[in-house]
């Protein structure tokens, strides 16, 4: 690996990237990394767009492991002094539901730590605007409106 060598990663070109975790230059704890194997980018075998689609996975996968206590608890437990937790998800998609269904857990867990919800979602562009041919832009916004409330996270920010 060219990090512990010293040297610089090699240039991404199209041919060689197929995640988006390529990209990323930031490096992250190996305990933080948690792989789901049900379901893959764009995929159009198993698309994962659709907002009940997450919450599902959450509570599956919330039943077999406790995601809360295998995944945040350790970091938290490490912390001398938690001043809160900060998401990144996006809310127009699968990932939507599964981060609503997350950051209801995570309340729960943490009632008085701060909460910041960066919210992220597909632009649109307005009439005519291209999007996959399965999903409208407007999908899955009943459920966002109802699912994300001021009582679970501070604010939710659009990126």
């Amino acid at each position: 690996m060219s990090l512990d060598e010293g040297t610089s990663p090699p240039r991404l070109s199209a041919q060689d990237v197929r995640y988006w975790s390529d990209f990323n230059r930031v490096y992250y704890h190996p305990r933080s990394i948690v792989q789901l194997y049900d379901y893959e980018v764009n995929s159009t075998a198993v698309p994962f767009d659709n907002w009940l689609q997450g919450r599902d996975l959450f509570e599956t996968l919330d039943k077999e492991h406790d995601l809360v206590d295998r995944d945040l608890r350790p970091f938290v437990e490490e912390a001398d002094r938690m001043q809160g937790i900060q998401i990144f998800a996006a809310l127009d998609d699968a990932w939507g539901g599964m981060a609503a269904a997350y950051l209801e857990r995570l309340r729960d867990e943490y009632g008085k730590a701060c909460i910041w919800m960066w919210a992220t979602q597909q632009p649109y562009a307005g009439v005519g605007s291209v999007w996959p041919p399965n999903r409208s832009p407007f999908e899955n916004m009943p459920m966002l409106i109802a699912n994300y409330s001021p009582e679970e996270a501070t604010p939710h920010p659009p990126l």
